[in-house]
């Protein structure tokens, strides 16, 4: 195999281009003959001749001085016949009544090898034109008014030429040329393993004189050189950039392209762009390109064109000045993905409706493209499928699929069919329904995003539009649907012993050839299912979950429909666990879905699903929290447990993540922890403040990090691969290692710029807005292909992603693909027969595999379409579409509803209990919370308020290790405190705060007491708690531990020493009077005689002021002021007062609380003992401590209630009780 790949491509016909829109190239000319193959001689290159196996049957090729080498290393493929193993060149059209002269030559490594080849139909059903052993020549075949050939050709280790005059009787549109040679039994082929075959001198002249224009093709080939435009090394967002925000383009020296004679350019200095307007060609904007820098992923030196401060709108290229590069047209506007004429988010949403199993798919609801030809009969429409009793790699006859391995059947009918081979999987499915439904679940949060989505608003185009459900929901619910009927009964006969779990997949029982069309009358192919794994079981309860809160508005009963079965899948899964054993990949019954026993689409066997099951408890949790389901607080235990909890990571870990390393990947099908992250960040009030900050800091790390990868990249990709290595154990060559792109670096891009949006609705930072919109300009055409990999969109875009349906390339009676589907992409591991031919993909570590790429049906590896990456392009879209493309407001509501001159928290205060009805609260100024600019108020103003608050009040500080929600109130005692962006006088000085000041303590960094996080006049920062100089306070907490007394309670009457140690608070009253401790002679029934003074007490009382302690409210209980009595009683005696202890508490707390609308209830354990520290001599046998702080509320709020202990008296017995109000 030749290690380098630009000897294998070096001569690629430049000749050979196709034409995108609006850029014009110069028609090829008329002839009287002309050559119709795309390659004859093997000098430079092979494509679009290239191989074909049919596992296990396996070839390896190589270019060997100017011939095609075919190397023979598994014979014999599963239907034992000479198919198994072909060498073919596709797309070839024939006129009638032309003659064509066809000839190639060929010889083999041994005489005798047997040769078979034919000119016929992509189903190879029918044969016109065949090569015949007998006359060692080729002549017309059965299916073209000739003959059956008499046998097949004998190759010897000589040169043979084989030549005949084809004339086909009637036009021939996409024909194939094939040649076959695998081990056979009753149709001819004799190879063995080590046999070896060579091509070359191969011919299709057309003698006819005629006026045919010669056929325009580039076989799939992705670069500059074939979009059309000359000279085009500046690479741009084809389709256009938001006028206010970021905009770079990338000028590259092209120097990373392997084609054949590929034009480059040397970058050895900045040089003056300009932007030109296309309608007049007038310069309107120049500036100066970056420094040239090295890229390896493109191999190209690259320099950025920065022009972010350009903003006017219309439609521009750029070109360097005084030289003839440029690039492609582009927009500037307001409106990039959401042209009312070409609506990006309804065309990438419309690809779930056209794979639709069982459904016909009618042209009324096809938004783009061809609609009468993509438009088809539905198959499948009743999908009774086969249960397999094990996994099983390949079936030698159809008896096997349906009776020797099939248990039962079961109606799997509806879903999405997944591309490459109209199959079903669960988890390709679910992570694809799970982004939608989140992607949906984020635009309930305004009315817009509900508006956009609504039943009949034109983004969705479904059947079922007009059933009063929205739109996108309806097309969810066809995969939720099917994703229900895969459960395994309880009276299966082989797996119902695990009824509850979930299937995997459903598709045909043997792998069909591209052009077997779904659609065809009659179609019928045995459908198997595979048997149930965990991987499978948990993506329908993550799914189901999220789904019955989302339809709980609208379907009450399928919700809870949708919330039982999640249950009742997780608690399957839980039941039927088992870790994966060492080699589960040989398993035939395993769980984990071993890629080695089946055919299908996973690239290793799952042999971890940890973090699907986070995925799927956070999904429980937070719907049965809302549906308020009584096991909610057992799914937050369990979600808890996961070794990542409340996180989220720049990397995550699956099977197609290579084994050997941690993918730069956000989340996919193989590992949903994010996903469940991202659930629990949309409903962050059913966290604690901790576990928000924890979510919240690891997001913007993790985000941080792909902004900070996709700035240093050459063409700005948010995505990179760095590891040692890896391979591929069921490609041409197992001992091959790749450095590059994995697998789906689209896709991959696409989920890391989720992270980036998830980063800016919690911040508000426009650097998180603009790492998404740069992303989005390498997806369409800022790359080094200068190439859109969304179809329908660019100037040059991709026409032919690999789906079984849409083969246009290879089949004109098939339609090209509609709009808004987006393709896999680049990938050191190409690893399809039809990149091979390209000569890439074989390891070399200084591969630029973002170039390694190819647009055509037949390139599964580089080209692929999916369910999951365009729900993520989906859910991207709609995102920008929320955050960037309606022009600003002339004048925006500025939020300062009480007409103080500045906008803080008070304003949103006073805005939502003027929205709660509070008559003494009124709103001075109404247009300054009508954030919505609808003319009215409402919950959704309230929203983008709370939204604009947090993006101006957090703007540029350094967030805190720990947050706060319910800080301790405290007072500024230092004239001229300062509030610092950061923890550190470095840090800019964004206010003074003066003395007398009441503040509320918002955060801290673990080992540093001298500084606090707040807020002040709607901006949040640092101020110190002590002058730097004499250690000075400048702050007094006005928090106080209100009346702790202590009860002892000997078994006999005893002399008791008491000390309190105080570390967080100062002793401010105690009685009787405390002297270094305590000295009393307590007895039995709990009297006490004071030894200093003779006075006989109840009890101990002490309190504290100046509390700086740092109380726990992460549990506790929302209680309202009226039921705060009958609470106290209940949970004081559960605790273990006495009646008597817990009156006197009753009696103290209760008029401070009963008249406040609600109370947040927390009972204090370390955080107050660690605080006030008891030192009883003689030791007592129990000691019971209560001490409950409460915050004054006047809505209620939800919190994870608390768990409470019992206390049993024993022994010498001391019980202490007291409280503290946190004022909000």
């Amino acid at each position: 195999m030749h290690k380098n790949y630009k000897k294998i491509v070096a001569g690629l016909m430049t000749a050979v281009m196709i034409a995108p829109t609006a850029v014009s190239i110069s028609e090829p000319q008329k002839a009287s003959a002309y050559e119709l193959l795309g390659e004859t001689s093997f000098e430079y290159k092979m494509l679009p001749w290239h191989t074909v196996e049919t596992s296990p049957a396996k070839q390896q090729f190589e270019l060997d001085d100017g011939t095609a080498h075919i190397k023979i290393s598994v014979p014999e493929g599963p239907e034992k016949e000479r198919w198994d193993l072909q060498f073919r060149h596709r797309n070839i059209d024939f006129k009638k009544g032309h003659e064509y002269k066809i000839s190639f030559k060929v010889k083999s490594n041994r005489n005798g090898i047997e040769l078979y080849s034919f000119i016929g139909n992509l189903s190879d059903s029918e044969e016109y034109f065949v090569l015949d052993g007998s006359t060692n020549d080729m002549h017309m075949g059965p299916h073209m008014d000739g003959q059956w050939p008499v046998c097949a050709a004998k190759l010897t280790t000589e040169w043979q030429t084989y030549e005949g005059i084809f004339k086909p009787s009637n036009d021939i549109e996409s024909a194939q040329w094939t040649f076959q040679y695998a081990k056979g039994t009753k149709y001819s082929g004799n190879t063995r393993e080590g046999d070896e075959i060579w091509f070359d001198d191969m011919s299709i002249e057309d003698l006819t004189d005629d006026t045919t224009t010669p056929p325009v093709l580039n076989y799939g080939y992705t670069a500059r050189g074939f979009s059309g435009l000359e000279n085009n090394f500046i690479s741009v967002n084809q389709l256009g950039y938001y006028k206010d925000l970021k905009k770079t383009a990338t000028l590259g020296d092209n120097k990373g392209d392997f084609t054949h004679d590929a034009k480059y350019i040397n970058l050895d200095q900045t040089y003056d762009y300009e932007i030109v307007r296309v309608s007049d060609d007038e310069v309107v904007y120049t500036g100066k390109t970056g420094t040239p820098k090295k890229d390896a992923d493109s191999g190209d030196t690259v320099s950025i064109i920065d022009f972010s401060e350009f903003n006017e709108i219309g439609e521009y290229y750029i070109r360097i000045k005084g030289e003839n590069w440029r690039s492609f047209p582009f927009k500037i506007g307001t409106d990039i993905y959401s042209d009312s004429e070409h609506n990006m988010l309804t065309n990438v949403l419309n690809y779930f409706y056209q794979n639709r199993s069982g459904a016909d798919i009618e042209s009324d609801y096809i938004t783009s493209g061809d609609k009468d030809k993509l438009a088809h009969a539905g198959v499948h429409k009743t999908e009774m499928g086969y249960v397999q009793n094990q996994w099983k790699f390949e079936y030698l006859a159809d008896y096997e699929a349906t009776n020797y391995y099939a248990s039962s059947k079961l109606d799997a009918t509806g879903g999405w069919y997944k591309a490459d081979d109209h199959s079903k999987n669960m988890t390709e499915g679910g992570i694809s329904l799970w982004t939608l439904q989140n992607m949906y679940e984020r635009a309930t949060y305004s009315q817009d995003g509900i508006e956009k989505f609504a039943d009949g608003s034109g983004t969705v185009v479904v059947p079922e539009s007009g059933n009063k459900y929205p739109d996108i929901l309806d097309e969810c619910k066809y995969e939720l649907d099917f994703m229900s009927r895969m459960k395994v009964q309880p009276d299966e006969k082989t797996w119902g012993q695990y009824s509850g779990m979930y299937y995997h997949s459903i598709t045909d029982h043997r792998l069909r050839s591209l052009t077997d069309r779904p659609d065809y009358i009659g179609y019928e192919d045995i459908r198997i299912i595979k048997p149930p794994t965990f991987a499978a079981t948990l993506n329908y309860a993550a799914c189901a979950a999220q789904g019955a809160r989302l339809w709980k508005a609208y379907d009450a009963e399928y919700a809870n429909k949708l919330l039982e079965s999640a249950k009742e899948a997780y608690q399957a899964y839980k039941v039927n666990f088992y870790k994966a054993k060492a080699g589960e990949y040989a398993n035939k019954v395993s769980f984990y879905a071993p890629q080695t026993l089946w055919k299908g689409t996973n690239v290793a066997p799952d042999d971890e699903v940890s973090a699907d099951a986070y995925w799927a408890a956070c999904e429980l949790y937070i719907t049965s929290k809302l549906m308020n389901d009584e096991d909610a607080s057992n799914y937050l235990a369990e979600l808890s447990d996961y070794k990542d909890a409340f996180k989220f990571s720049t990397r995550i870990y699956g099977p197609s993540n290579n084994d050997y390393d941690y993918s730069f990947t956000f989340f996919n099908s193989e590992s949903g922890a994010a996903a469940g992250s991202m659930s629990l960040l949309m409903h962050k009030e059913l966290l604690t403040n901790e576990q928000n900050e924890m979510l919240k800091s690891s997001l913007l790390k993790t985000a941080n990090d792909y902004i900070d990868e996709e700035e240093s990249q050459g063409y700005g990709i948010p995505y990179k691969y760095d590891g040692p290595g890896y391979f591929e154990p069921w490609s041409r060559s197992p001992d091959i290692y790749y450095y590059g792109f994995e697998y789906d670096s689209n896709g991959r891009a696409l989920n890391n710029m989720i992270a980036m949006a998830y980063a800016y609705d919690i911040t508000g930072d426009d650097k998180y807005l603009n790492g998404v919109a740069r992303g989005m300009d390498y997806i369409l055409g800022n790359n080094p292909l200068s190439y859109s990999f969304i179809s329908g969109y660019g100037s040059y875009c991709t026409k032919n992603p690999s789906h079984e349906y849409w083969q246009y390339e290879i089949d004109k009676s098939l339609p090209q693909a509609p709009d808004g589907v987006i393709v896999s992409g680049p990938t050191a591991k190409a690893v399809d027969s039809y990149v091979k031919a390209m000569g890439i993909g074989y390891g070399n570590p200084d591969d630029p595999s973002e170039r390694f790429y190819a647009d055509s049906v037949e390139s599964w590896s580089t080209n692929e379409a999916s369910l999951s990456n365009n729900a993520s392009l989906a859910w991207i879209v709609s995102f920008l579409q929320d955050e960037a493309s309606t022009e600003p407001a002339a004048k925006p509501a500025s939020g300062d509803v009480d007409a103080s001159g500045e906008f803080n928290i008070s304003d949103v205060v006073i805005f939502q209990k003027w929205l709660l009805g509070y008559k003494n609260y009124p709103i001075a100024d109404w247009k300054a919370a009508d954030f919505c600019a609808d003319g009215k108020l409402d919950i959704f103003d309230l929203t983008h308020m709370k939204k604009e608050l947090v993006k101006n009040s957090f703007k540029d500080c350094v967030m805190p290790d720990n947050g706060l929600y319910y800080g301790t109130p405290l007072i500024v005692v230092e004239n001229g405190l300062e509030l610092r962006l950061g923890p550190d006088e470095s840090y800019e000085v964004i206010n003074t705060i003066p003395a007398q000041t009441r503040l509320y303590e918002n955060g801290y960094n673990k080992d540093n007491n001298d500084w606090l996080f707040t807020s002040y006049k709607g901006r949040y920062g640092w101020i110190r708690t002590h002058k730097k100089d004499d250690n000075t306070a400048t702050i007094h907490y006005d928090a106080v531990a209100a009346k702790p007394v202590i009860y002892l309670y000997p078994e006999e009457e005893t002399d008791v020493h008491v000390e309190l140690e105080l570390t967080e608070a100062e002793l401010s009253t105690t009685y009787p009077k405390y002297n270094n401790g305590w000295d009393v002679t307590a007895s039995p029934d709990g009297s006490l005689l004071n030894k200093a003074d003779g006075t006989h007490h109840k009890y101990l009382f002490w309190d504290a002021v100046n509390c700086r302690t740092k109380f726990d409210f992460s549990k506790g209980f929302c209680v309202a002021g009226c039921d705060t009595e009958s609470f106290l009683k209940e949970k004081l005696t559960y605790m273990g007062l006495t009646e008597e202890e817990m009156n006197e508490f009753v009696v103290y707390w209760l008029p401070l609380m009963e008249h406040n609308a609600y109370n947040l209830i927390s009972f204090q354990g370390d955080a107050y003992t660690d605080s006030a520290k008891l030192d009883i001599t003689p030791k007592p046998d129990s000691l019971l401590r209560i001490f409950m702080t409460y915050v004054p509320l006047e809505t209620s709020v939800d919190i994870e209630p608390q768990q409470l202990e019992t206390f049993e008296r024993k022994g010498f017995t001391v019980v202490e009780w007291g409280g503290s109000e946190i004022k909000s």
